[in-house]
């Protein structure tokens, strides 16, 4: 709600603002314009898989569409962020403007990213698809995770998207899909787990690395 609120404001102030002499340092209307389109393109994708995530809407084998739904929402959201850090002085804002603007679009961007993998897996379960083969997309997903978060740092030097990717990965290897226990066999949960881990490794080492630099 509060980054709702907080990307009206910057739309209200980039419609009524003239452009700004100094295009070194970005403004707020330089920044609202920059992202608007992208974020509000991503707010419109998930207000939709608001509504088609419900089992009286997409039953278990139309839950492609949510899933797709929330990658639109990644790419909206992907927009803005390259957007922003495209801007002349986009990846040296001011700290407030960096606190209220960068940080809650790269927050929800990683982690819807991250989110839109765990619909596309939950798809293939409810489908009734194979074991070797759902174990695959896991560890699939896990590789992609990982893809996009060195993808995310290469075009834009943003660590804090693979920061999420890593806390999101990190999570789903610590939970050790439980649900699954008792359904899938202990050797494939165990392999599935450690591609997962493995991948939250090799983000945090990543983050290691750009703190050290």
């Amino acid at each position: 709600m509060g980054e709702f609120f907080m990307m009206l404001a910057l739309t209200a102030g980039a419609l009524g603002s003239s452009a700004a002499a100094d295009a070194s340092a970005p403004t707020l209307a330089h920044v609202g314009r920059a992202v608007a389109p992208g974020w509000c393109a991503g707010t419109a994708a998930q207000v939709l898989w608001c509504g088609a995530f419900r089992p009286s809407v997409c039953g278990p084998k139309m839950l492609w569409i949510p899933a797709a739904l929330l990658a639109a929402t990644a790419a909206g959201l992907g927009t803005a962020h390259r957007a922003l850090r495209s801007l002349p002085g986009g990846r040296a804002l001011p700290p407030l403007t960096d606190a209220l603007v960068r940080w809650p679009i790269v927050l929800h961007f990683g982690w819807i990213t991250s989110a839109s993998l765990v619909n596309w897996n939950n798809w293939l379960a409810r489908r009734g698809t194979a074991v070797s083969i759902k174990a695959f997309a896991a560890c699939a997903s896990a590789v992609l995770a990982l893809g996009a978060a060195a993808f995310v740092y290469a075009t834009t030097g943003d660590a804090l998207f693979a920061f999420v990717v890593c806390w999101a990965l990190s999570a789903v290897a610590s939970d050790g899909a439980k649900d699954a226990r008792g359904k899938v066999g202990a050797g494939t949960l165990s392999r599935v787990r450690s591609v997962v881990a493995t991948c939250a490794a090799v983000a945090f080492a990543g983050l290691l690395a750009e703190i050290g630099e």
